[in-house]
């Protein structure tokens, strides 16, 4: 597929973006998905949807609400350190919507405290926020272990790059 100009990129994007899109639409966005990954990665993705209506169910001013999508992916950026692989992506998105839900967890816990809420309500919260937490401290764990065991090799010959590849490590457990 030849490359598009940003307007027809944008048409093929709102004709697809319906439950009732034509089977049209949906081809010719898989043919620009195919050639520009990135654009389907970005509108795709599963857990930005999720974030994403987070976001508007905590009905935030758009200020607010503008800027915490924004930190969102910043801290996507922060994570990727570079080009990540998709088993590294998938990692990032878990650990971008569980920080996400533990911010959330935070914010209701303290507000559970300080309105007088319930004994209840409270304890509701205050489990809700360590599950938070505990999921949370998983996700980066998972996404630490994945990068210790993937080693980046470099061979340079005469200051010229001969190859480069990852390599995992994998241990046997006895």
């Amino acid at each position: 597929m030849a490359v598009l100009a940003k307007e027809e990129r944008l048409a093929i994007l709102r004709a697809v973006n319906s439950q009732d899109a034509s089977e049209e639409a949906r081809a010719a966005f898989r043919d620009l998905a195919s050639s520009e990954p990135e654009i389907a990665r970005k509108a795709g993705t599963l857990t930005r949807h999720i974030r994403a209506n987070l976001i508007k169910r905590l009905g935030l001013a758009g200020l607010i609400e503008e800027s915490l999508k924004l930190s969102l992916e910043q801290l996507e950026k922060d994570l990727a350190q570079g080009e990540p692989s998709a088993g590294e992506r998938l990692l990032i998105e878990n650990v971008l919507t569980t920080w996400f839900d533990l911010q959330v967890a935070a914010v209701e816990e303290r507000a559970s405290l300080t309105e007088a809420k319930p004994m209840d309500v409270q304890r509701f919260w205050m489990d809700r926020l360590d599950r938070a937490h505990r999921r949370f401290s998983r996700a980066m764990h998972c996404l630490a272990q994945f990068r210790k065991v993937s080693l980046q090799i470099q061979i340079n010959v005469a200051d010229k790059q001969v190859n480069a590849q990852t390599i995992r490590v994998v241990r046997a457990e006895s």
